[in-house]
């Protein structure tokens, strides 16, 4: 069976602590509100999935951590601050976070490979074109995800043929300078910048100074050309339209717009000497007017298609890389009735109030009774366990002259082996179960736990958490951390509510399995009924194979006995000490493995 910790619950909750951010894997959707990340209930055993969750994760993390603030302005001016902020805080998360990179590319590679990111389309909307631009040529120059390296050139020859080549220059030149912005508002700040660079008029000859150079001489010469046999009304005009002809074939160089500017104040400064020409002389006039023209109208056709972009709506654009995984991961949603049990339940220790009684009904003495006898009996076991004599060895450096009669049988297994010491080196998490069905037994219930960790508590070399659940529907609440004292006045519970334990065996599965412990134990106080006994079993499996031993303690009856291998049940705390010794003393005195 697979390891406990390719569980998505258990690896969403690990990357969520890694980054400092709150994560819930349950529910329907793949979402963010700024400071918990929502995960869709999804198949354990899905390796897309997990890929797209690990990279998910770490995205909508990136936006928690690095403060990234609410978008403003237009469709278009939202959707190029979500991209340039996407890079600027992907490229933080990849600086601070090992691994980081490694996750977000292969979320990126997943989605390409599924078809989720597309080339833009011939009749995409001159907005969505000036997106998938930025999009896809920052991720791939900037964060190396190379897999969009096609795309990106295609995203780049559709703006120049939507635009021009000259603006795609400018605007990609400040889409780069996203990577060293420092926040949300420098983000804001460029893209201000790249959409007054997509609204102003192309400017001749800019990109290149060489070019303009070889192109005004080419010109020059073309006009000195033509101008020897043409017409005198015609020389200007024609020695310019011939240049243009002559530069036709360098239209996708981006130099044919100087020319351009120019063929139109050369037509309008000599409207005579145009008309004056006989229509049907020959064909250069038309080709002269229509080759005029057709700059001017590219020139047009840019600013056209910029205003249409600067008035995009949310129909006319793509989706957010966060839509785009979103929609993957809800796509994939587990249809089934008990989805809402994948989750991990939240600690939320803060929010006591919610499940202490008004008056704490424990009998603090018959605890500390119970206490006393279970410690003893566990002392004693390990101390034992520790002076327990070893078998001798064939070889060594100490002779054991307990065994020196063992020669005359020719057994030469007469040295002293090495005493290993028993190190208990266990970490403890025990959960109590204060469901509705537990009315009746919260008394004994509370007081068996309290009493179970006053005794482990006192044992060197082991580490003890308690916890009760459900709160607020399915979670849980720590009533003594790692490390921390064991308070009575944290142990008197009311019971109510139903009996989730699965998220909360998650819980437990996830704070173990942080634990330095090589040894770890999970102890479960309950009447032995979850509302999905089935799935609980599944996942008690999966903590067994993992190394964590499972126990149950069932308060008056184990409703479901198959739940765990080992288990016990008391109906009066004062059964306690024996039951609980016999699950325990086992663990507590094996070897760490």
């Amino acid at each position: 069976m697979k390891s406990l910790m390719k569980s998505l619950p258990i690896i969403a909750k690990i990357l969520g602590d890694k980054y400092g951010v709150r994560v819930e894997v349950g529910g329907q959707r793949a979402c963010t509100d700024g400071h918990t990340i929502y995960i869709p209930a999804l198949p354990d055993d899905d390796r897309k999935a997990e890929i797209l969750v690990r990279g998910y994760i770490d995205h909508e993390s990136a936006h928690v951590r690095f403060k990234s603030g609410l978008l403003s302005g237009s469709a278009l001016e939202r959707a190029l601050q979500n991209i340039l902020e996407d890079i600027r805080i992907e490229s933080r998360m990849k600086e601070r976070y090992r691994g980081c990179g490694r996750n977000l590319n292969r979320m990126v590679d997943q989605l390409v490979a599924d078809g989720s990111f597309v080339p833009i389309k011939d009749n995409a909307h001159p907005g969505a074109v000036v997106q998938a631009f930025l999009l896809h040529r920052l991720r791939c120059d900037v964060l190396g995800q190379k897999s969009l390296s096609s795309m990106a050139d295609d995203s780049e020859a559709r703006f120049h043929e939507v635009f021009s080549r000259g603006k795609a220059t400018r605007i990609a030149a400040l889409g780069y300078q996203a990577e060293s912005a420092a926040s949300i508002d420098e983000i804001k700040a460029l893209v201000t910048r790249i959409l007054v660079s997509l609204d102003e008029p192309d400017e001749p000859d800019e990109p290149d100074e060489s070019d303009e150079s070889d192109e005004s001489d080419q010109s020059d010469s073309s006009a000195d050309d033509s101008s020897d046999d043409a017409p005198d009304g015609l020389q200007s005009d024609q020695g310019k339209g011939q240049s243009q002809t002559d530069d036709s074939d360098d239209a996708d160089e981006g130099q044919d717009q100087a020319g351009s500017s120019q063929d139109g104040a050369g037509a309008g400064d000599q409207p005579d000497s145009s008309s004056g020409a006989d229509e049907d002389d020959d064909s250069d006039a038309p080709q002269e007017s229509s080759s005029g023209n057709g700059d001017d109208g590219q020139t047009s056709n840019s600013l056209s298609a910029a205003k249409q972009a600067l008035n995009a709506s949310e129909d006319d654009l793509l989706d957010d890389i966060a839509r785009i995984v979103g929609k993957e991961l809800e796509d994939q949603l587990e249809d089934r009735d008990d989805a809402q049990n994948l989750h991990i339940a939240r600690d939320i220790a803060e929010q006591v109030h919610l499940y202490r009684a008004p008056i704490n009904l424990i009998d603090h003495h018959q605890a500390r009774k119970a206490t006393n006898v279970l410690r003893s009996r566990l002392e004693g076991l390990i101390q034992a366990s520790k002076h327990q004599r070893t078998p001798p060895k064939r070889s060594g450096r100490r002779i054991d002259s307990r065994e020196l009669a063992r020669l005359g049988r020719k057994d030469l297994r007469v040295f002293r082996a090495r005493a290993e010491q028993t190190a208990v080196n266990t970490a403890v998490h025990i959960l109590l179960d204060r469901s509705g069905s537990m009315s009746n037994l919260m008394r004994t219930a509370s007081e068996a736990i309290y009493a179970t960790a006053l005794a482990l508590e006192s044992i060197a070399d082991v580490s003890l958490e308690t916890a009760v659940f459900p709160v607020a529907d399915q979670d849980v609440a720590t009533l003594t951390r790692f490390g921390a004292k064991v308070r009575f006045e944290d142990y008197g519970v009311f019971s109510a509510g139903s009996t989730p334990l699965t998220p909360a065996l998650r819980h437990a599965a996830y704070r173990l399995s942080r634990q330095p412990e090589s040894r770890r134990i999970a102890i479960v106080v309950t009447d032995g009924a979850p509302n999905q006994p089935k799935l609980a079993m599944d996942l008690v499996r999966q903590m067994t194979d993992y190394g964590i031993e499972v126990f149950g303690v069932g308060i008056g009856c184990m409703t479901h006995p198959e739940l765990f291998e080992r288990h016990c049940v008391i109906r009066h705390v004062q059964e306690l000490p024996r039951a609980l010794f016999g699950l325990l003393e086992k663990s507590l005195t094996a070897h760490a493995a």
